[in-house]
């Protein structure tokens, strides 16, 4: 495991973490995962619509491609209703259809189901992989392995206070999973 996945580590970064008031990516944060947390199934429609916000969070334009709108939304809902932990070759349906992009996906996954999934992009991957290629980055079993030892670390002692620390600095509650990638994320 990279050290900055150590659990001691990252309570230092959250400690450390103070994000400015006006950081539009921090609010916008709960009002996208309102949207992925309604009671509602998620149709075509509501997809396309959570893709595209979700691609306003991001550097990056969207283009969504799917032969199987059904296959989609129905693991959508999955991952939304049933907590359902994604195989390889789901992940990568999803990931064809939203960009090509494990980046988008991960991040759409987290909306649906932010106890489950933690996103993913190069800022992190760097971070614990030192990985920086595109390639690299946009690869299901980088990804895969990001997310186990994520999921590792969040039952650690520390998450809660690490969840504690951030939530409390956002000004909202988040995840343990969330918690760790946010202050990984806005490490300097």
């Amino acid at each position: 495991m990279s050290q900055i996945l150590e659990p001691s580590r990252l309570l230092k970064l959250a400690r450390g973490f103070h994000p400015k008031d006006d950081d539009s990516y921090i609010q916008s944060y709960s009002s996208l995962l309102t949207y992925f947390q309604s009671s509602d199934p998620i149709d075509w429609s509501r997809f396309v619509v959570g893709v595209h916000a979700i691609y306003g969070w991001m550097p990056r334009v969207l283009t969504i491609k799917s032969e199987n709108k059904n296959h989609i939304v129905n693991l959508v809902n999955q991952v939304r209703f049933e907590k359902l932990d994604l195989e390889r070759k789901e992940l990568l349906d999803l990931k064809l259809c939203i960009n090509n992009s494990i980046v988008g996906t991960s991040k759409l996954l987290h909306f649906l189901n932010p106890k489950t999934y933690a996103i993913w992009d190069s800022k992190i991957c760097y971070q614990i992989f030192d990985l920086k290629h595109h390639y690299q980055i946009n690869n299901v079993d980088n990804f895969m392995t990001y997310l186990s030892q994520m999921r590792s670390i969040s039952e650690s002692e520390m998450a809660c206070e690490i969840k504690s620390i951030v939530s409390q600095r956002v000004g909202y509650d988040v995840t343990k999973l969330r918690a760790i990638e946010l202050v990984l994320f806005m490490k300097e």
